[in-house]
């Protein structure tokens, strides 16, 4: 066994020298005057800061043999003079208490608390005296010898192994109180009259101090026949001991050292004795049972996480304390404080403040604590959390840990693994990774934030910033973004599309056929219509900030078109898994629609199946919207339009259906299919114009108010004053001119525009055979050739209230002419004339009808 330190203890016991006594006391002896002095007693020795020779004051007492107190004296010199009848008398002498106990009548009962900072030691004498009869003068007695009534220790230490540091000495387990006179009396077996001296700091591999105690008379174990079985396990309960406290690297040492009579089986100390403790320490073995060692490791896992040297904010963090004790029962208490950062963001065990004290649970083993940091928002003022975590053992052995962390705000940006990346421009630190989906930035900022770029890849547009992964909510479109955070944690999404297939190369137009499912197309965003100018309309530019999908046909909304995105003056359309129609519309930053297109997505061609009349203009074989030329399909009855305006409606459920309702569609909140009909309403200040209806692409505008005197009575027009050129006549406004052009504002395709009311030769134009309740094929070339066109109804306004459907069998197609009331020679600004076919009619005709009313649209090419 290795033997761990040495431990010599030398023994000065100084006692006062014999006297011979008498035991006279005569009885009626005169008084005598009696002269006595006090001094230290002969093995007196000087030491450091206490004066362990001083006498300073002294309470004299002379005691009768009854016990009755004949003469106290208090003197602050050691010469005593006073008078008393000869006899023999008990003498209590006590130096160096500060103070006259004249008051106190029974010296067998005064007692002494224990104080570390003395600067005279106390003593006593107790012997009996004999006082002679005595004339002419005074009787001198011997000087009185006091001894000091603590013990007094004092320890050398050397450390041999140079990874050990003394840090502290310290006396324990020292009595409270003595009585003066039974000072070494048996002990007290009360824990709670015995107290822990003050600690003495060291440093270094040596140390020296010296200490004072009062006896403590804890006797004897015989069966202790080793130093090194002196120890805890052996000792009396309240046994005094040195403790010395010692670090080896992270562990923490605590070495005991019995006082007593000798280095084995005596714990008695007492007065008036001078221990002399010389100690090598020679290392920390576990093996000596006198050595308790226990090792405590503090460590928090805030930079777990850490990103370039920043922490970033969790919502629960661990500050984990583990002890590893040997011997030991360290009874550790903590005591954690905030020294730089936010207060109200500091929390430790789910209690916020600057400071906490707990008890460590686990004294060998892991003690995990909750801690947070959490303040609004990282600043530059509070970016540092700086706290102190005290951990103080039974003893008061006290060793402090700092932790210093950086944080920052962290802005995690992701985006599809095509397409692009990004990249941050004044930000603190960034991350890039890949993951399973998605490409990963990790972005961290103060409360200033950084600059985003997106950089998107070729054949790839940059579409926004969006805060979710469904990409429902742009934050931004622009490519540049000024990141601000609002948070200590957050995610933005970058989405980068691809450019997908031109429907404008041949034009564009205020309708799009999209001929491929799950594809990706793209058209011009800053032109009206074809962009030409034509009688009465000018088109200007568009500056829209984004596009939205306003409604579809079908009841799953993205099935037709999934998604439509605005960049760099295009909208994206991403093709669903169905055929349909759709209506996209382009958005400024207020929400207001700028313009809508049709897309049509459909598998055909027009010019495949492109019919020529007789009049020579070439025809779609289908009305316009229309998603099959099946005459029993009730989708092949095509999107309704109002006279003069670009925007459809669905057509109706059911072929017969006389029921207000549209086909099955989907829509984008506040652009579902509605009805506006000022004149219904007498509202005369509604908006009834052209602009408006732009701005409503859905709402079916009914009839405006028509002032008195204006003229326009026969027919309603949902637009005022009416306007014959909306869709391309030349008109001058008094007769309807043979010109026509294709408008902004028309409905057809590129290449394709509405027809005029020429297209159709009549006396060609007739019904070949009757599909039952479904339509008509119609003659239009020679006896040999037909077209379908189908029984689709009308819409119109009942009164203002709802879109209806007109419950007859009934057809018909617009022209891009205002009209002569039946062909006459009365001009109708506020008509359309259209071409009808009726169930049970001789032939088609041409019709003057409210441009309110949803017809049909039959393109033909330019």
């Amino acid at each position: 066994m290795k033997q761990l330190f040495f431990l010599s203890v030398v023994l000065l016991l100084a006692n006062a020298c014999g006297r011979d006594r008498t035991d006279t006391d005569p009885a009626a002896a005169p008084a005598v005057r009696v002269e006595l002095r006090v001094r230290p007693d002969c093995t007196a020795v000087a030491t450091r800061a206490t004066d362990e020779a001083a006498v300073h004051d002294v309470n004299l007492w002379l005691c009768d043999r009854t016990g009755k107190i004949v003469v106290h004296e208090y003197r602050d010199t050691p010469t005593f003079s006073f008078t008393c009848r000869p006899g023999t008398y008990r003498l209590r002498v006590a130096a160096n208490l500060g103070r006259d106990f004249e008051a106190e009548t029974d010296t067998d009962n005064l007692t002494l608390a224990h104080r570390d900072d003395r600067d005279v030691l106390p003593m006593i004498c107790e012997e009996e005296v004999t006082i002679s009869a005595h004339t002419g003068g005074s009787l001198r007695l011997p000087d009185v010898e006091v001894r000091r009534i603590a013990a007094k220790v004092t320890c050398r230490i050397a450390i041999a192994d140079p990874d050990i540091e003394v840090r502290s000495l310290r006396l324990m387990s020292i009595p409270r109180v003595v009585r003066l006179f039974g000072a070494e009396d048996a002990p007290s077996a009360v824990a709670a009259d015995y107290m822990n001296g003050s600690e003495r700091p060291a440093a270094g591999m040596s140390a020296e101090s010296v200490f004072y105690s009062f006896p403590n008379m804890q006797g004897t174990v015989p069966s202790i026949a080793d130093q090194r079985q002196k120890n805890r396990d052996n000792a009396p309960d309240n046994a005094s001991y040195l403790l010395i406290r010692a670090v080896k690297g992270d562990r923490i040492l605590a070495y005991t050292v019995y006082l007593g009579g000798n280095n084995t089986s005596d714990f008695n100390v007492r007065a008036n004795t001078h221990y002399r403790l010389d100690i090598s320490i020679l290392g920390d073995s576990e093996v000596d049972t006198r050595i308790a060692a226990y090792t405590v490791n503090a460590e928090d896992d805030f930079e777990v996480y850490a990103l370039g040297g920043y922490c970033t904010f969790r919502p629960s963090n661990r500050l984990r304390v583990r002890v590893e004790s040997e011997n030991a029962d360290p009874e550790l208490t903590g005591r954690i404080e905030l020294l730089e950062g936010d207060e109200a963001g500091f929390s430790f065990d789910r209690a916020a403040g600057p400071t906490h004290t707990f008890a460590v649970d686990n004294n060998n083993g892991n003690n995990n604590y909750r801690m947070a940091y959490s303040p609004a928002l990282f600043t530059s003022d509070n970016h540092r959390l700086h706290y102190r975590l005290t951990l103080t053992d039974a003893y008061g052995f006290s060793q402090a840990y700092d932790f210093e962390h950086r944080f920052a705000d962290l802005l995690t940006v992701y985006c599809d693994r095509a397409g692009g990346g990004i990249t941050a421009d004044g930000a603190l630190h960034t991350r890039f990774s890949n993951e399973e989906f998605m490409h990963r930035t990790d972005v961290l900022t103060l409360q200033e934030g950084c600059r985003l770029i997106a950089e998107a890849e070729t054949g790839y547009f940059f579409a926004g910033w969006y805060a979710d992964v469904r990409y429902t909510e742009c934050i931004a479109r622009t490519r540049i973004l000024d990141y601000r955070p609002q948070e200590l944690r957050n995610a933005l999404y970058a989405r980068f599309v691809a450019c997908g297939t031109p429907l404008d190369t041949s034009g564009t137009a205020n309708c799009y056929i999209a001929r491929s499912l799950n594809s990706a197309y793209s058209f011009d965003a800053t032109t009206m219509g074809n962009g030409r100018a034509t009688t009465g309309i000018v088109p200007s530019a568009l500056a829209g900030t984004h596009a939205q999908v306003l409604w579809e046909t079908g009841d799953v909304r993205g099935a037709v078109v999934k998604d439509a995105l605005y960049a760099d003056g295009r909208i994206h359309i991403q093709t669903g898994s169905t055929y349909g129609d759709a209506v996209v519309g382009l958005f400024d930053d207020n929400g207001t629609c700028l313009w809508s297109w049709h897309i049509w997505v459909v598998d055909y061609a027009p010019e495949a199946t492109a019919q020529t009349y007789a009049s020579g203009a070439v025809f779609m074989d289908r009305n316009l919207g229309a998603l099959s030329a099946d005459p029993y399909d009730n989708a092949v009855k095509g999107l309704h339009y109002q006279w003069g305006r670009k925007d459809p409606f669905p057509w109706t459920s059911m072929p017969l259906d006389h029921t207000p309702e549209y086909i099955a569609c989907s829509y984008l909140t506040g652009y579902e299919h509605a009805v506006y009909s000022p004149k219904y309403k007498d509202d005369p200040d509604a908006a009834s114009t052209v602009a408006w209806s732009i701005a409503h692409p859905t709402t079916y505008m009914g009839a405006a108010v028509i002032p008195a005197g204006s003229g326009f009575h026969l027919y309603d027009p949902w637009c005022y004053p009416p306007n014959p050129n909306l869709w391309g006549n030349a008109s001058d406004g008094t007769s309807v001119s043979s010109r026509n052009a294709k408008s902004i504002y028309d409905p057809c395709p590129p290449g394709w525009k509405v027809p005029a009311p020429e297209a159709w030769d009549m006396n060609t134009f007739r019904y070949a055979s009757n599909y039952e309740e479904c339509g008509y094929d119609v003659y239009y070339s020679s006896a040999a050739t037909s077209a379908f066109y189908p029984f689709g109804g009308y819409l119109h306004d009942n009164s203002g209230q709802e879109v209806f459907v007109q419950p007859y069998l009934w057809g018909g197609v617009w022209t891009c002419t205002a009209s002569n009331r039946r062909g006459g020679s009365t001009f109708e600004p506020a008509a359309g004339k259209c071409v009808i076919l009726i169930q049970g009619t001789a032939n088609p005709d041409y019709r003057a009808e409210s441009q309110t009313l949803g017809y049909a649209v039959r393109c033909i090419e330019e």
